[in-house]
């Protein structure tokens, strides 16, 4: 009599284990997509505010002409310089809920604009910012360098030139950027002239 009792009490015991552990892998199976896109989510948005903290870099060290260095460190993706487009592009793969439709993060661009990826037109001197930034999809960030025009259709901006590795991919990094100079140089759509202040872009 006490031996059955006491193997009902061990079966007992293993079948609300055996129940437990199969709610806690059941949460698991839903919670862990959750967590995940939450993680992702707040990289994407601390990768937002790298790429402001970026760009305030490259407006000092065109407006100081000197020279810089921030910390980037990435877990995703890859960070490269277009040179000849003047951007900056970050392109990762994170696990959204939603793809992020194409918008613009700062730089005073119509929404058109924006859906047409028209941003290099000139902004406005003393009004708009000397580059844009455009989100898309999960996730692609472009940070655009384009002029400034004045009243007197003399335009100024900031030309980015590369370093010895201007592209990087996942790990923890350090962004140099130098001032190089000035060139003076025509553009349609300064009939004026442009001048723009050379910054070096490199990675380490």
């Amino acid at each position: 009599m006490t031996s059955k009792k006491g193997q009902s009490t061990i079966i007992g015991f293993i079948l609300v284990t055996v129940i437990a552990i199969v709610i806690v892998s059941l949460s698991l199976f839903w919670a862990l997509p959750l967590l995940e896109k939450t993680r992702d989510q707040q990289e994407v948005q601390q990768l937002e505010l790298k790429f402001l903290e970026l760009h305030d870099a490259i407006k000092k060290t065109a407006s100081e002409q000197g020279s810089m260095s921030i910390g980037f460190d990435m877990s995703k993706g890859i960070l490269t310089l277009d040179n000849v487009n003047n951007t900056i592009k970050y392109n990762g793969q994170f696990n959204l809920a939603n793809p992020i439709p194409r918008k613009a993060v700062f730089g005073n661009v119509s929404l058109s604009q924006v859906q047409s990826f028209n941003i290099t037109a000139p902004g406005i001197l003393g009004q708009d910012e000397p580059a844009v930034l455009i989100e898309q999809a999960s996730v692609q960030l472009f940070l655009h360098y384009r002029p400034l025009i004045d009243s007197s259709n003399k335009c100024y901006g900031i030309k980015l030139i590369p370093g010895g590795q201007p592209g990087t991919g996942v790990g923890k990094h350090t962004i140099i950027l130098t001032w190089k100079g000035e060139n003076s140089t025509t553009s349609a759509d300064c009939s004026a002239g442009l001048t723009n202040q050379l910054v070096e872009f490199d990675v380490r």
